[in-house]
């Protein structure tokens, strides 16, 4: 490793104080003006620099100037902002090892019910969907499905085909397909909520206002009568879906259900936002809370298949 004597040396054609105090990361003036002057009067220093006396003589200018005064003060605020960015990587690289551990506990309980529900010659057999509901030791997610890439509303499917039926000697018209989605959560051939998903960040942005508006409210109507054909009429106003909308940062959540008669009300949470400014990103662990915690959608999904059953 080079030593700070060498590198001034090798250097000296852009060497200065404020250059030396960055390099080798000083964070104090007393110390980096104590070293630097130390370095100006080694024998070595001037018998390789041939202009040595220059340093000296700028270097005194530099010393109790206000261009000295402004320096240290923005480098104070520099070394701040690196310990800060320091201390938020550490904290994030812990927090993303306690999910990796919260994880592999996690598959781990999977594995072993599975082990315990199945036949001991059908072991390594994969587990079948099942309609009885999910054990305590279970993942929710091995129970309804995410259905994401565009994929295809079969109760948009099912509305648009109600009146399809074969006419004779005509040709029987073609099956129409229902609407395609960027995400669907389905359990068997219910479909209990469904999303869509953006790059574009404005609030009035066409395609944010029509899928947020217009496709995505459609859409979940579609599946609301869908659930209210499969649990009855008088189950219809326990009847909840949801929809989720995420557009470049931003994360939002509509609620469907019908409070009276057929009158089929929509609403809208706030909008969950990930910070851009850095001083804020650990904010963001309550946006992650508030999206992936299991009281904030799944309490809806649960509901609902214990409404169909």
């Amino acid at each position: 490793m080079i030593s700070d004597l060498d590198w001034c040396i090798k250097h000296s054609d852009t060497l200065c104080i404020q250059t030396f105090s960055e390099v080798f990361n000083y964070g104090d003036k007393s110390s980096a003006n104590k070293r630097y002057a130390q370095i100006l009067k080694t024998k070595r220093f001037k018998s390789c620099v041939s202009n040595a006396t220059q340093f000296h003589s700028a270097f005194d200018k530099w010393k109790r100037s206000q261009q000295e005064t402004t320096f240290w003060e923005n480098r104070k605020v520099e070394l701040a902002r690196q310990s800060a960015e320091s201390r938020m990587r550490v904290s994030a690289i812990g927090a993303l090892g306690r999910l990796g551990v919260e994880e592999g506990d996690r598959v781990a309980i999977e594995k072993s019910a599975s082990s315990s529900d199945s036949e001991p010659s059908q072991s390594h057999a994969p587990e079948p969907m099942s309609d009885s509901e999910p054990s305590s030791s279970r993942s929710f997610v091995n129970y309804i499905r995410n259905k994401s890439g565009e994929s295809v509303s079969l109760a948009s499917s099912l509305r648009k085909n109600k009146d399809r039926i074969p006419q004779g000697e005509e040709k029987l018209e073609r099956k129409k397909m229902g609407r395609c989605l960027d995400m669907i959560l389905r359990k068997k051939n219910l479909e209990l909520g469904a999303g869509e998903a953006g790059k574009a960040t404005g609030d009035n942005d066409r395609k944010l206002l029509r899928e947020r508006d217009v496709k995505l409210p459609k859409a979940l109507k579609d599946m609301f009568l869908c659930l209210k054909n499969e649990g009855g009429d008088s189950k219809t106003p326990d009847i909840e879906v949801i929809g989720l909308l995420q557009y470049g940062l931003t994360m939002s959540m509509l609620r469907m259900d019908i409070p009276v008669n057929y009158v089929h009300r929509v609403r809208r949470t706030r909008v969950a936002q990930v910070p851009s400014d850095w001083k804020k990103l650990p904010d963001f662990r309550r946006v992650l809370y508030r999206i992936l915690s299991s009281n904030y959608g799944k309490s809806y999904l649960d509901r609902e298949i214990t409404i169909t059953k």
